[in-house]
């Protein structure tokens, strides 16, 4: 049965999994428990804490799809007052995913447990596979979702795509240009062509979608021990 319309819920996922000595694929079950039971302010109805037990097939995840832990109208079903989400990094409850490993014969080859995750308003699933520790308002250690990680695997993308491009091209760019436009004025025999820099040009804008004002410095920082984008900074003209 599904979750009544008015209350907001995401995906939740874990797994798939193999044996790293012999690659057999191996089953996950999950038992995803909540922190507490509540109550829907605006219809009474109940959401009792009852764990939730799923089994994947060989080689495959599990999912299950849970409310939000970051929106207001729950009460808390023992004291039945109003939990208070409005500052940041503040809860109604959290889930607990007890994770156990089972070979094709369903013996148990591992046991672990992941969490206190929450599960915060947003789009797609969550990989709790992929989860990072974070703080919250009343201080104690929870899992999120890592969007950090997503933000620089991205960035990681692109700047590997433009080097590319530059590495391809018969002769790279040598004068430094300010902007796109700047750049396209550039091109002549031997170097980028406009299609090139349309194709593989790396395009900074600001968090409405407008261009970098002129002459301003965006600089990525690299690890050269690890390989990874330590920081993205922006300096103004």
């Amino acid at each position: 049965m599904a979750f009544p319309p008015d209350i907001a819920t995401r995906v939740v996922t874990l797994g798939g999994a193999m044996s790293i000595e012999s690659s057999a694929l191996l089953k996950v079950r999950v038992t995803v428990s909540s922190s507490k039971s509540l109550v829907w302010d605006a219809t009474g109805y109940r959401f009792e804490r009852v764990p939730d037990v799923k089994t994947s097939e060989l080689g495959s995840e599990v999912s299950f799809i849970l409310p939000h832990t970051d929106v207001s109208g729950w009460k808390d079903a023992e004291t039945n007052q109003l939990i208070d989400v409005s500052a940041p990094n503040s809860y109604t409850h959290r889930y607990t995913a007890l994770v156990e490993i089972l070979d094709e014969q369903n013996r148990t080859m591992r046991k672990l447990t992941l969490g206190p995750f929450v599960v915060p308003d947003g789009e797609g699933p969550i990989d709790l596979d992929k989860t990072v520790p974070a703080s919250t308002v009343a201080g104690d250690v929870i899992a999120v979702p890592d969007l950090w990680g997503q933000l620089v695997t991205e960035a990681q993308t692109a700047a590997e795509e433009a080097a590319q491009a530059a590495t391809d091209a018969t002769t790279a760019v040598a004068p430094v240009a300010d902007d796109v436009d700047d750049l396209k004025t550039l091109t002549t025999t031997g170097r980028l062509s406009e299609t090139e820099l349309d194709t593989h040009f790396v395009r900074f804008v600001d968090q409405n979608g407008d261009p970098l004002p002129a002459g301003s410095v965006t600089t990525i920082h690299v690890n050269t021990v690890t390989g990874d984008i330590d920081d993205i900074t922006f300096e103004e003209a």
